[in-house]
Formats: C-alpha cells, structure tokens, sequence
C-alpha cells in the first residue's frame, strides 16, 4: 500500500493514523521476506502524524522512529521496530487488537502431512466461540484427530470461532455427538481429578472439556470417571481458575507429550 505524504496530509489524524499502520503492516510482510523496506518512506509518513499524537506515544514513536531511520537494525530488529511503531498509532486511534487481528507468521505444511494420534476432545457445552476457534486451533498444533461439540456449543463455522481458529477448523475433523458416542477411553478435564502431571494417559481416547461457567456437565463426569477418569491441573494462585483454552493447551501438550514419549521408549 502506498500513499503521497501530500495525500495522508490532508487526512484527518485519525484516518492518518489508520493508513499509516497499514503500510507499517506491508513493510513486515516485506522483512520477513528478507526484503528492505524504503525507511525513508516510512520516515517521512510517520512524521506526517507525529506532532498531533500525545504524551508516553508520541516520545515511544519518536524513539522507535529513530531506531528505524538508522539503518543500523538487522532483519529481526527492524521486524520489531516497526511492530512496534505499528501498534502505537493503533493506539493513539483507539484500535485495540483482538487476538485474531495479530498477524501470525509459521511454517506451513500441507494439512495431507500433518501428524495425527487418534485422541479427540468433546466440547461439552462451551459457551464462547472465541474459546471454541482457541481449542481447534490447540488440536491441530498437537495432533488431534477430531473436535466434537456437544449440542448447545457453537459452531466453528460461527464468525468469531473462524477468526480464532486462523484457519484449522478447516484442518481438523470436527462433528456434533452426544456424550454417549464418544471414542473411548472418556476422561475429564476438571477439578479433584489425579494431577496432570501424574495422570496416565490413554494411548487413544476423548478428552471432555465443560462450559466456562460449570464446567464438565455431571453426566460427562459420571461418565469419565467410569472409563478414563479424572484429570486434574494443579493451580497455585487465589483465583484457582484459568481460561478453558489455555487449560485445554496445557492438557493438550500434555497427552501428546505422554504419547510420543512412550512410543519412542
């Protein structure tokens, strides 16, 4: 994207603001394609907004600005500078990323490549879309075959579950079933279980994972602990309680860790 410093000049600063963070973004793109983006460009349009930004952003700008105008940054340096040069004129706008809004960059490989153990997760009745885009796109990062939603868990075609998921709720098997037809072993993610840490995980089987609020309905608990059991994720801290996507993850790492290192004994 490309703009005459005359053209941003007659923008009103918010606007201003905008379009300068969006040529911030395409100079990222350029580095990380071991490209050089012209910084004398990208000098003369942050001036354009600087005298209009206020207090600790203005000063930040001024300093990351100059670090860029240098020429002395290597590759990765520049690729922060500018980071974070972007994200301050978001700021002085009021633009706030969501998670979904962070450019995330990974070595990509064919989904037909991707390895896959025969372990699923159940959503039993997640509440938050964002939270159900988080859990297909941890199944995917360790090697889960399927996602399973119980019947009042939204979709992960639902608009903000797509945005989360960056992609992997097209990667990952999913379907809708009732707690009753499952892939067996059936454990739960809850509380009073055995510590993750000692838990024995099965080598194939289903992780039920319970609402934000409730969490694993008492059905699903019945039924985890007639087969896998409970497990449990030690917390230290006065809260006790931790979002179900980052519990997920932990869980997550957790078996595929347990499986792949028993295999290789």
């Amino acid at each position: 994207m490309y703009f005459t410093i005359r053209k941003l000049e007659k923008m009103n600063f918010r606007l201003r603001c905008d379009k300068i963070s969006l040529i911030l973004k395409g100079a990222e793109d350029k580095i990380r394609k071991n490209l050089h983006p012209d910084v004398v460009y990208i000098k003369d349009i942050c001036e354009t907004a600087l005298s209009e930004m206020e207090g600790s952003s203005s000063s930040a700008a001024v300093e990351e600005l100059e670090k860029i105008s240098s020429g002395s940054l290597s590759g990765n340096e520049l690729l922060f500078a500018v980071n974070n040069l972007r994200y301050l004129f978001l700021s002085e706008i009021g633009r706030d990323p969501a998670e979904w809004d962070l450019a995330t960059y990974s070595d990509k490989k064919n989904p037909e490549e991707r390895k896959i153990l025969d372990i699923n997760v159940y959503l039993d009745n997640i509440r938050s879309p964002f939270n159900v885009g988080s859990v297909f796109r941890t199944a995917e990062s360790f090697c889960f075959k399927k996602v399973f939603l119980s019947e009042f868990t939204p979709s992960p075609d639902q608009k903000r579950a797509k945005r989360s998921s960056m992609g992997t709720s097209d990667i990952v098997e999913w379907g809708r079933r009732n707690i009753n037809n499952l892939p067996s072993p059936v454990f739960a993610l809850e509380l009073g279980g055995s510590p993750v840490q000692d838990f024995k995980f099965p080598e194939a089987g289903t992780v039920i994972i319970g609402s934000e609020e409730l969490g694993v309905s008492p059905e699903a608990v019945n039924k985890a602990r007639n087969e896998g059991g409970i497990v449990t994720i030690p917390l230290y801290g006065c809260k006790s309680s931790i979002n179900v996507g980052v519990a997920f993850g932990i869980l997550a790492h957790s078996w595929t860790s347990f499986i792949l290192s028993t295999n290789n004994k």
